[in-house]
This record gives structure tokens, sequence and C-alpha cells, in this order.
């Protein structure tokens, strides 16, 4: 059996994160797993493909080489089953299984909420009107289209005009027992030491999406309070602008931003409260890896995941989107309250095994023995 997972590239997101812990769990039950991109370039996780994967660059310097080059792979190394993430990749991987004619399932995977995120685009803009015009053309051909919550699924069968028995949840792989190893690697910073100051984390692209100018205005506020530092992992286009406004907030002494880190678990297990600030999600990975880190969580009530992971503010705060007052009052809170710990049997819908199991249920449903689980939605 073998299965190719086709990304655009190998960045450093939550996509990624998935797609790894998925093809290693793939890979432990004798599944090969080939991992298709259009480029390495700006790859910073590829140096952290999972042992045993194989990488298949297509090397698409152009936007019109990635069909016919995908085309090509599929007619020669004929996968058993076809799994992708983002646009224009899902697009393009339906149009490639159509037209090889090798047999090939193809599963499209959606892990934000586009509906949200196309809002925040220019209304003549291509990318804006293209998407939901091909989703709506494309995905019926697909053998399913997965969403990894359901206010993105809900989403997608609106915007997309799906009919609700081609879509489907399945909630994002997370492999507590590995987090948990990761997590006691030795750490060396000097703001996470014993006797330090509080400090706040987040993890994430430093995009427009994840709102951190609102975390950082939020931060100041927080400071009028106590002291307290503030650590963001990730990298993206937004570094210079939120440089500029921590030097401006005179945050300079309180603020890091370490760039990409690969493990990002010592640093979480090491915080006293992890922040999502986002203006939109699919599901926040990183909020269910804080949350089985036992550190405390507060996220925006943004659409469409952390309501769904926290269980309506049952393992952290929700606070509105773009509201730094509320959202430095639930990191004090957050700070000086202990939160109850998460249930066991409250992640046992995000297990490795039982995810693979449902998304091999969909890519290889005629020929793996491995058990599945009801694919309800």
């Amino acid at each position: 059996m073998r299965v190719a997972i086709y990304l655009h590239t190998l960045f450093n997101g939550g996509i990624e994160r998935v797609m790894f812990d998925l093809a290693a769990e793939m890979m432990r039950r004798g599944i090969a797993v080939d991992f298709v991109v259009n480029t390495v370039q700006y790859s910073p996780m590829l140096d952290h493909l999972p042992h045993g994967a194989t990488l298949v660059n297509l090397d698409c310097r152009r936007f019109s080489h990635r069909l016919p080059r995908l085309l090509r792979y599929l007619r020669a190394a004929r996968p058993d089953g076809l799994l992708s993430a983002g646009h224009f990749s899902n697009e393009i991987a339906i149009l490639a299984r159509i037209f090889s004619r090798a047999g090939t399932r193809c599963v499209v995977t959606e892990h934000t909420n586009l509906r949200a995120e196309l809002k925040t685009l220019n209304r003549l803009s291509p990318r804006r009107l293209a998407i939901p015009l091909l989703c709506s053309l494309l995905y019926r051909f697909a053998d399913a289209m997965v969403a990894v919550s359901d206010g993105v699924r809900l989403d997608c069968q609106r915007l997309f005009r799906l009919s609700p028995s081609r879509c489907l949840t399945i909630r994002n792989p997370l492999d507590s027992a590995a987090i948990r190893l990761k997590s006691l690697e030795p750490l060396d910073h000097p703001w996470l030491r014993p006797g330090q100051p509080p400090v706040v984390l987040a993890i994430g692209r430093l995009e427009l999406q994840k709102d951190f100018q609102t975390l950082l205005d939020a931060f100041d506020l927080l400071r009028q309070h106590i002291d307290a530092r503030l650590i963001v992992l990730g990298e993206g286009s937004q570094r210079a602008a939120l440089l500029d406004q921590v030097h401006h907030l005179q945050l300079d002494l309180s603020v890091t931003f370490p760039g990409f880190v690969a493990n990002p678990y010592p640093w979480l297990r090491l915080a006293s409260v992890f922040c999502v600030s986002s203006r939109w999600e699919g599901l926040s990975v990183s909020l269910l890896e804080a949350l089985t880190l036992g550190t405390p969580a507060v996220s925006t009530d943004c659409p469409s995941g952390p309501r769904e992971v926290l269980q309506n503010g049952q393992w952290g705060t929700l606070v509105p989107v773009g509201d730094s007052p509320a959202l430095a009052a639930a990191l004090l809170r957050a700070i000086h309250q202990a939160t109850p710990p998460v249930s066991q049997h409250a992640l046992d819908s995000y297990r490795v095994d039982s995810v693979t199991d449902r998304y091999l249920a969909l890519l290889l449903p005629a020929s793996t023995s491995v058990h599945v689980g009801v694919l309800s939605q």
C-alpha cells in the first residue's frame, strides 16, 4: 500500500505537523508514504520529514507546471491514495486524479475557515473569486472532503454548495505521548527559568490571520498589572511590522520573537499561559498541544476551532476577536487562577491511531485491513 500526501511546500505551519503525524502512523502500519511537494523552497520543516517517508519534489517554478508534473507522478507511482491540503493543491490533486486514470483515491482536506479568510481579501481579488468557484466545481469529484472541525465542515458545505454526505469532520491527530516526551528536552532560556516573571507564549506564522498585533496590545495592558514576558514562536511576513509595534509600545525588553522552533513543546510546558489571538482558525493544533501539557489556555472565539477544542470554555477562556482589553484580562486570570486539567476522554477524538484509522478508511477502503472507526460527521 502506498499513500501520497500532496502539499505546496513544507513550511512551518500546523498542516505540515498534522501530515507528519499521519504519515508516521501509516508507516508504522507498513504503508509507504510519499510527500509530494511543488517546491522545497521556504521549507523549514524539510529536515523533520518522518523517517522512512519519501520526498518527491515536483520542482514547479511556475503554477502551470503543477498539474502536469503531479499527473506524471500519479501515472508513474500509482499510489493507492492521494491526500492533499491547501489551495490550490486540493483542486490540482482532483484534476490530476481524474486525468491520470490511475485508480488512485483522492481525499482533500480543509484546515481553515475559508469564508473568514476570503473576507480579508479585496472583493475583486482573483483568489477570492476563484477558490469558491473551483471548489464548487471540483470537490464533488473527490472521494471525500475532510474538515478538521465541525465549523470548517459547515462553512465548506455552504460556501461550496456540497452535500453533507460529501463532507465529514476528522479532527487533527494528537500524539500525546510523543508530545510529553519531546517537552522534556532541555531548554535553557533565561525567561523560562524558575523564579522568573510569568511568560505568555504564542505559536504561529507571523501573518495577519494570527493577529499578533492585538496580542501585543493586550500584553501591553497586562504589563500595567504584573511584570510578565511574551514569547512568540514562528516566522512570517509580518515580522518587521510586529517588531516596530513592540518598539512603539516600549516592550523591547519584555517581548521576543525567536523565529521558527522545530520542537515547541518544552516552551509550551514551561510557559505560564498559552495564547491564541487569531482572527480565524481551522482547529488550532497548538491549542491542543498546550492542553495536553497542562498549560493554561486563552483563545479568541474565532471561527472555527477554538470553541470546539476548549469545549465552549470548559478547558480554557474564550474572548472576542480583536478585543485587547478582554484578552489582557483573560491572560491575567489564567496566570493567577489554576485551570482544571483536561480529561483524557476529552482528547480521545484526537488520538493519532483513531484519526489515522478514519483517513485510511477513506484512502484505502478496499485494501487495508486496519481497524477503522465509524465515519460519522
